[in-house]
């Protein structure tokens, strides 16, 4: 088969499950003795989704940079040599945003070798919702929470190539649910998370094909605050592990410097567990799981441009194709579209 058949049939392939579509949404209620609660819907999984983007950027961009890899020669011509890294750091401006939840963030980071480079993540995090225990819109914005890792190359970039990276998460963010007796939306879960991540791609004539996995292990945190019935409550809260795997294929245009791309992105997110120990009122306290399990499947295109030699942009689509939740949810709701953006540059 001709190369130049290629990308139009993965094309038909990629597109193929915009066919298959459920949208479900989330509640959780606590045992009867409490006061009647109800997790946020509008917005709420679309929001469970972008915290995993953050925290794990393979999700939205497998090559962890709006840089391509060097575009194939021409027919004849040697390959071109990728570019030397070693010692030079990468800074730029990265954006994800719906009409629930925006993030905005800072990428830094430095290439100790061509292979090895250590990377941090800045976000800023805006997002409106109904409160999970209220039920009234709310509203927030501030520090997330900080990313730190390392990813190490190996192979050739120009043929078959494998990144492992490795990613811990810092509680950097607000993680409190109330303050000062009111309900508030949390801007961070409050928790040191480790997620592993495992990214292979390779060349077929003008094609990239690549395919990713990651796993993130979720920790505990602890608080203790007043909350909207004046009750003083211990909260100690744990997000569900969550897998994630990526398909695509990035595609190098007979215009120079430019690459569009296309990828399906899912995950697999268990349930989260929650503890509340009420300080004189043992008939409210409550240690149990929520109904938030989550699983769903994007479909990811946009295009790369190289605008100099170091540096470049990104931007792309992220349309929800399949979302299903857990078994006991109720009053379901899809989940919102996303525009990614990405500027960087090396130095």
């Amino acid at each position: 088969m001709k190369k130049h058949y290629l990308f139009p049939i993965f094309l038909i392939i990629m597109w193929f499950p915009l066919g298959i579509s459920t949208a479900k949404a989330q509640e959780f209620s606590m045992h009867e003795s409490t006061p009647t609660q109800t997790q946020s819907l509008a917005g709420g999984a679309t929001v469970q989704t972008v915290t995993t983007f953050v925290s794990n950027p393979a999700v939205a961009n497998p090559a962890f940079s709006v840089f391509p890899a060097p575009p194939p020669p021409p027919p004849g011509e040697p390959p071109v040599a990728p570019p030397k890294v070693e010692g030079t750091v990468e800074a730029g401006f990265q954006s994800l945003y719906s009409p629930h939840i925006q993030i905005y963030n800072i990428p830094l980071s430095y290439a100790f070798t061509d292979n090895l480079k250590m990377e941090l993540s800045v976000p800023y995090v805006n997002k409106k919702l109904n409160g999970e225990y209220t039920g009234k819109e709310l509203s927030a914005n501030g520090l997330g929470d900080v990313s730190v890792g390392a990813k190490y190359r190996y192979g050739d970039i120009r043929k078959i190539q494998g990144m492992t990276s490795f990613y811990l998460k810092l509680p950097t963010g607000e993680n409190k649910q109330f303050k000062d007796g009111q309900e508030q939306l949390a801007l961070g879960t409050g928790s040191y998370d480790f997620t592993i991540n495992q990214n292979v791609t390779g060349f077929f004539g003008n094609v990239m094909v690549i395919a990713n996995v990651g796993y993130t292990f979720n920790t505990k945190s602890d608080y203790t605050e007043i909350n909207n019935w004046g009750a003083n409550v211990k909260y100690e809260n744990r997000a569900g592990n969550v897998f994630y795997y990526l398909a695509g294929a990035e595609y190098y245009t007979p215009v120079r410097r430019l690459v569009v791309y296309m990828n399906m992105a899912g995950i697999i997110m268990d349930r989260s567990h929650i503890s509340e120990t009420y300080s004189g009122w043992l008939s409210l306290n409550r240690d149990e799981d929520k109904k938030d399990s989550l699983q769903t499947l994007d479909i990811i295109a946009g295009v790369k441009y190289m605008l100099t030699e170091n540096t470049g942009l990104r931007l792309g689509f992220v349309a929800p194709l399949l979302t299903r939740y857990d078994s006991d949810a109720i009053a379901t709701q899809g989940r919102d579209w996303l525009l990614d953006f990405g500027f960087s540059g090396r130095f």
